[in-house]
């Protein structure tokens, strides 16, 4: 009679953890079960929602590439932001960008959070941190470059980390020459 009991339970639990892993916002378990890339500990599923929230921004394709390419960038040697010159090959027709929606559970979030940390997010102008040209993107950016949808957002942010390690490399020449 226990054994008849225990298998419904048993399904209904199963049930409730694949549900909860299915619904789950930071997609980690199911970025570890599908294989994705990681970055900041979140997979590439969930960056691609990110993604979506910047694409979501704009009203026009001519501005992605303008916004995006002039996001600041820290190099930690040498720190404070910087940006990167004008890309002579890139459409830089200017453009418009709606501001963040600020909700009422981002609110609630950013209570717990340092203000280091917000101002840090403001600065990036509440860009997803896989387009702040940090070389660890990688994986993750190439895996978002391999969907037709992501792929131009993808190869910008890709650029940006070539750049970052030209003007990295400019910077670590430079620090370690001075006396």
């Amino acid at each position: 009679m226990k054994r008849k009991r225990t298998i419904p339970r048993l399904l209904a639990v199963l049930g409730v953890a694949v549900f909860a892993v299915w619904l789950e916002p930071t997609r980690v378990v199911w970025g570890w079960l599908s294989g994705e890339a990681f970055y900041q500990g979140r997979p590439t599923s969930y960056w691609r929602g990110k993604c979506d929230e910047w694409i979501g921004r704009f009203d026009d394709h001519a501005s992605l590439p303008t916004f995006t390419w002039f996001l600041p960038f820290d190099v930690p040697a040498d720190p404070g932001l910087r940006r990167f010159g004008i890309a002579e090959d890139l459409p830089n027709e200017g453009g418009s960008i709606r501001l963040y929606r600020d909700t009422f559970v981002k609110r609630f979030l950013d209570y717990f959070r340092s203000e280091a940390a917000l101002k840090r997010e403001r600065d990036y102008m509440f860009a997803p941190a896989i387009l702040w040209a940090d070389p660890d993107t990688e994986p993750v950016l190439r895996e978002l470059q391999q969907e037709e949808k992501y792929r131009w957002l993808a190869t910008l942010a890709l650029r940006r980390v070539e750049e970052y390690r030209k003007v990295e490399a400019e910077v670590i020449k430079e620090l370690q020459a001075a006396p």
